[in-house]
């Protein structure tokens, strides 16, 4: 006949404290999160991204402006300079836009870059969202435009 060791009372009693303790400080190793990953569209067509977009603009970044809310949670969100308008602002004008991130890049959502972190002149295809104009996916939706480039798309 085998038998099965018993923790005494105060082993058991002093386990179960130590396991509400850990529980209670959040020390237990173990979370549970839901989300899911978006699946971007593909807007290297620049018809199918002015198609898509609700503002396109080009400019330049004039700085970061804390941030933004979208329906994908929060985003940097930035100052620019228009000097040309396509759709959704005017020329002359500062507007803010949101330069999506990837939530799913296993870091801050912009491993992979910030397409708005850049000094250059830049045309912007960006989506209206919760708080304004975001960028339309976290690797497209801004390139390079230096003046006197011809639109890409037609309008």
């Amino acid at each position: 006949m085998t038998t099965t060791p018993r923790a005494s009372g105060a082993a058991l009693t002093a386990t179960i404290a130590i396991v509400a303790v850990a529980t209670s400080l959040g020390l237990t190793g173990c979370t549970v999160s839901y989300g899911a990953c978006a699946s971007w569209a593909d807007f290297s067509d620049p018809d199918v991204a002015y198609a898509q977009a609700t503002t396109v603009v080009a400019g330049h970044v004039a700085g970061r402006d804390g941030t933004m809310d979208t329906d994908l949670g929060p985003v940097r969100a930035y100052r620019f300079t228009v000097d040309e308008a396509f759709k959704g602002a005017a020329a002359g004008s500062t507007i803010r836009l949101g330069s999506r991130a990837d939530s799913c890049d296993g870091g801050d959502g912009y491993v992979s870059g910030d397409l708005l972190a850049t000094d250059s002149r830049v045309l912007v295809y960006a989506l209206k969202d919760r708080d304004g104009p975001v960028t339309l996916t976290p690797a497209q939706g801004v390139s390079a435009f230096p003046e006197g480039t011809a639109a890409p798309f037609r309008d």
